[in-house]
């Protein structure tokens, strides 16, 4: 143990590009930074200490995915530091191998199943695909699908519990339809994430998969960037999302998921928990714990729910026309008149479809959206005089009705909580 610097070294590797891993890394921040105050505190009492238990850690930080060149600096950097403990995404066998090598505690974030030489943080993968599901057949979906790269352990977890969560209705076969009244298909894309510039190649496969699947469908997405490559494919075959397609992605990614057209429903995972389960392994690996309980799998939190899976599945067409309407209009002040105006169906049946399909009135969809669009406006940094143009109101006074009507709040109120953190679900 190395004693000049009175700390316990810790090297972390992890691909920093990704939004996962960058919570992570706060998540181990945010979980040692109260042991690096009592144990810098302990040494300066003490003047020394011997003990791992007793001693802050310091970290060296390596980002990114490293192969072939960059791998073997990665190694000179490992050997230089010389770290007590690491804790690392490893991808590529020759890492794995070298930290085998390396007389090092390791410990693991998300094995693969490649290897199983270290002790591993995991996400129940099983559970994330049967929230995916639960997710949409709460919303009358019977046509389901299933996309990513099935190469990774973990999408092909997914997958699995998101169909075996369908399959328990009892009413799902794969494959054709046929006269079973539920399906479920599935789309393997060749890369883990897309590049900055679409690759089109696939794209086009994705297309074509999407033409070819029965409609409205539910479609789980393993990745956010996978969930934007189908957005995308959508987009360019004119598919309307979310009523022909729903979207659901996985790790609530927000720069990626509200850039989505529309933006994109995900699952958020519990990536601060992964963190702080590092750090409690780490500390047990350094104790020289030879026997050390296999970490619990780290449960999904839940979905964050936005557009692109934000409908109930709507096979009626006057129904499914007056929603997309209502979705490419709201900000324009429409109402149930404009409404029939471009939807040519009788209000006394529109009326009753919407009832029986949604169990509430096209006024009230009307509403549902535009309380929706306000909500998203609060959140930037938009004055309250932009809101109101861009929501469709002709005044302040106006917008502050309804949504006061609507919520309980002003809507100065509600972004002053949204701004202070308070808990905003149920208003």
């Amino acid at each position: 143990m190395p004693s000049v610097h009175a700390a316990v070294r810790v090297s972390i590797i992890l691909p920093l590009e990704h939004y996962y891993a960058r919570c992570i890394l706060m998540g181990i921040q945010k979980t040692i930074f109260p042991h690096n105050l009592s144990a810098a505190a302990g040494i300066k009492a003490a003047h020394h200490a011997t003990s791992p238990a007793k001693l802050p850690w310091v970290f060296s930080i390596h980002g990114g995915s490293p192969r072939g060149p960059a791998l073997d600096r990665l190694f000179s950097d490992l050997k230089r530091w010389q770290p007590d403990l690491v804790i690392a995404r490893i991808e590529e066998p020759k890492l794995a191998v070298f930290l085998k090598n390396f007389d090092v505690p390791v410990v693991e974030i998300y094995n693969d199943g490649k290897w199983n030489d270290f002790i591993a943080i995991n996400t129940n993968d099983v559970a994330i695909g049967r929230m995916g599901a639960e997710h949409f057949i709460d919303r009358g979906f019977t046509h389901f699908a299933f996309l990513g790269s099935f190469e990774y352990t973990f999408v092909t977890d997914r997958m699995n519990g998101f169909r075996n969560r369908l399959a328990e209705t009892g009413n799902l076969s794969a494959g054709p339809t046929g006269t079973c009244p539920w399906s479920f298909e599935s789309f393997s894309c060749h890369t883990i994430i897309p590049n900055a510039t679409v690759e089109y190649d696939q794209l086009d496969a994705i297309g074509d998969w999407l033409e070819s699947l029965p409609k409205p469908v539910a479609i789980m997405a393993a990745r956010d960037s996978w969930g934007l490559l189908v957005a995308h494919a959508a987009f360019e075959r004119g598919i309307h999302i979310p009523e022909e397609i729903a979207i659901l992605a996985v790790d609530n990614d927000p720069a990626l998921c509200e850039y989505g057209n529309p933006p994109l429903s995900s699952i958020n995972q519990d990536f601060s928990r992964v963190g702080s389960e590092a750090v409690r392994v780490g500390h047990l690996l350094l104790g020289k714990k030879r026997s050390i309980r296999k970490p619990a799998l780290i449960e999904p939190v839940d979905v964050q729910v936005r557009i692109s899976s934000d409908i109930l599945a709507v096979s009626d067409p006057g129904v499914a026309a007056a929603i997309r309407y209502i979705r490419d209009n709201i900000r324009n002040g429409i109402n149930v008149k404009t409404l029939l105006r471009a939807v040519p169906v009788n209000r006394r049946k529109l009326e009753r479809d919407f009832r029986r399909i949604l169990g509430r009135s096209p006024q009230d969809e009307i509403h549902r959206f535009r309380l929706q669009l306000i909500k998203r406006l609060l959140t930037t940094d938009m004055t309250m005089r932009s809101i109101d143009v861009a929501a469709g109101f002709s005044s302040a006074q106006y917008l502050a009705t309804f949504f006061r009507s609507a919520t309980g709040y002003t809507p100065r109120a509600f972004r002053k909580r949204l701004k202070s953190g308070l808990d905003i679900n149920g208003i």
